[in-house]
C-alpha cells in the first residue's frame, strides 16, 4: 500500500506583509525601506479597488508609486502615526473621512463609535486611503495635483479655487501647508518614476483683488399726486331790505 504523506498545516500570516508570496519589485526606483515594504499591500489594494469598479475614467491614473509617495509624506511608513489634528495610520486619514469612504457613516454624522484600532490597521487604512484617492481623482478630473490638494484641504475648498480660476494652490491658505504638500508628493513621485510626466503648477502668490463695492442705491423718487388749487370761497352776498 502506497504511503501518503500528509501536508503539514501552514500557519496563517500575522500581517498583510506576510501574506505576500514573494517580494514585489518596484516599477521605478525604490523608496526608503520603511515605505517600500508597503508596496505589495498597496498593489493588492489597488487591484481590489479596480475589481470593485472604483478605478475608472479619471481615477485610472492612480498607481502604487503615487500611493507610496503619499505614505512617505504622510507617515514615513509608520502604521501607528497620528497627527496633532487626529489623522491616523499610513495614509493619515481623519475619522470622518475614513467612516465616510468605508460606508460606516454618511458625511457629517457622528463618528465617535468608530474603533480607532480599525483606522490604524494597515490593511484597512490602505484600503480606505486608496478608495479616497480614487474618489478625489475622479472629482478633480484625473489631476494628481488637484486631487492631492483635495485630499489635504478638502474638495469644497479646492473646487472653489478652481471655479475662481486659480492656476495653482493659494500660497496663503493654511500657512502654505497645502501649497507645499502636493508639490512635495509629486516631486517625490517623479523622482521614483522618471518614465512618467508630472506637471506641478506654481502656487498662487498674489491674493485676488477684492471686488469693487456695489454702486450706491439711487434715491427713490416718490410720485406725488398733483395738488389742485383751492378756489377762494365766494364773497358773501349783501341782501338789501
Amino acid at each position: 500500500m502506497e504511503e501518503v504523506a500528509l501536508e503539514q498545516p501552514v500557519a496563517a500570516p500575522e500581517s498583510l506583509e506576510e501574506a505576500m508570496p514573494e517580494p514585489v519589485l518596484p516599477i521605478g526606483l525604490p523608496y526608503m525601506e520603511e515605505v517600500e515594504r508597503w508596496r505589495g499591500p498597496v498593489r493588492t489594494m489597488i487591484a481590489e479597488a479596480r475589481a470593485e469598479g472604483r478605478l475608472y475614467g479619471p481615477a485610472l491614473v492612480l498607481d502604487e508609486d503615487l500611493v507610496l509617495a503619499m505614505i512617505e509624506q504622510e507617515s514615513g511608513g509608520d502604521p501607528n502615526a497620528e497627527s496633532w489634528a487626529g489623522a491616523r495610520g499610513l495614509l493619515q486619514l481623519m475619522p470622518e473621512s475614513f467612516a465616510w469612504i468605508m460606508g460606516l457613516h454618511d458625511w457629517g454624522e457622528d463618528v465617535s463609535d468608530v474603533d480607532v484600532n480599525f483606522i490604524f490597521d494597515p490593511e484597512t487604512n490602505l484600503r480606505a486611503g486608496v478608495r479616497f484617492l480614487a474618489a478625489v481623482l475622479e472629482e478633480q478630473g484625473g489631476s494628481p495635483y488637484w486631487a492631492l490638494a483635495s485630499y489635504n484641504a478638502g474638495g469644497g475648498m479646492v473646487n472653489g479655487w478652481r471655479s475662481a480660476g486659480f492656476s495653482g494652490i493659494p500660497a496663503w491658505y493654511g500657512g502654505g501647508e497645502t501649497a507645499n504638500y502636493a508639490p512635495a508628493i509629486l516631486s517625490n513621485y517623479a523622482a521614483h518614476r522618471p518614465d512618467v510626466s508630472v506637471h506641478i503648477p506654481a502656487p498662487v502668490v498674489e491674493r485676488p483683488a477684492p471686488p469693487p463695492p456695489p454702486p450706491a442705491p439711487r434715491p427713490a423718487v416718490v410720485q406725488r399726486a398733483p395738488v389742485r388749487p383751492i378756489a377762494p370761497a365766494p364773497a358773501p352776498r349783501t341782501v338789501r331790505r
